[in-house]
């Protein structure tokens, strides 16, 4: 018996599934952009929680979205580290 194995090229499917990754990626990235130019509109009550130490957001750059933020109603945890 060969120990080479046969491999199965990439389904359909598969393939179907990065398209629809990459397409929900590129829509959260629109969709953020949009809240980000529109945060008056916004009027879902809000908590946000925020990290002291945080390296991936920008702590300044979120207290000022939530304070543009339209809701009534918006909460603003920090943890300190």
């Amino acid at each position: 018996m060969n120990s080479v194995q046969a491999r199965r090229p990439a389904s359909p499917d598969g393939l179907a599934r990065v398209a629809l990754l990459h397409a929900v990626r590129g829509d959260t990235l629109r969709a953020g952009q949009q809240a980000k130019q529109a945060a008056e509109l916004i009027h879902t009550p809000t908590l946000m929680m925020l990290a002291g130490r945080d390296r991936i957001v920008t702590n300044s750059r979120c207290r000022n979205f939530l304070g543009r933020m339209g809701a009534e109603h918006k909460t603003l945890i920090e943890y300190p580290s």
